[in-house]
C-alpha cells in the first residue's frame, strides 16, 4: 500500500511528499510531527517569495540574488528540497551576474511554491 494512501501517515507529512519535499530531514531538523507541522505551516504566512518575486520585475542583480538566497534558505531549512534545489539554481545565476533562464527557473520555482502551499493548506484543514 502507497503510504500517502496510509490513514496513519500524518497530513503534513503528506503535503511534504506530495510536492516532492523531504518530510524526513524536516522530522530530524525539529524533532517531532507536532513542531515540523507548526514551522512548516508557517511557511504559508513568509514574504520571503514575495520579496523575490518583486526583485525578480527590476533590473539590480544584487537585489535579485539576495532574495533568491533568503528563500533558498528557508527552504533549505524547511526540508522544502523541491523548491531548494530551483532556488539555489537561481541564487547561483545571480551571484554570478547571470540573468539569461533566470525567467524560465523562476517560473517553475513559483509553480512548485503555489503546489506546496495548496498541499500545505490541505495538511491545515
Amino acid at each position: 500500500m502507497n503510504d500517502l494512501n496510509n490513514q496513519n501517515v500524518p497530513k503534513i507529512q503528506k503535503a511534504y511528499e506530495k510536492c516532492g519535499c523531504n518530510y524526513a530531514d524536516a522530522l530530524e531538523r525539529f524533532g517531532s510531527e507536532t513542531l515540523v507541522e507548526k514551522i512548516a505551516l508557517k511557511f504559508l504566512d513568509d514574504d520571503s517569495f514575495s520579496v523575490l518575486e518583486e526583485k525578480m520585475k527590476g533590473d539590480d542583480i544584487y537585489e535579485k540574488f539576495r532574495a533568491a538566497h533568503g528563500f533558498k534558505g528557508v527552504c533549505a531549512n524547511l526540508g522544502f528540497s523541491s523548491l531548494f534545489e530551483l532556488a539555489s539554481e537561481l541564487t547561483e545565476k545571480f551571484r554570478a551576474g547571470q540573468t539569461e533562464g533566470t525567467s524560465e527557473i523562476f517560473k517553475e520555482l513559483k509553480n512548485r511554491k503555489e503546489s506546496l502551499t495548496g498541499a500545505l493548506r490541505e495538511a491545515a484543514d
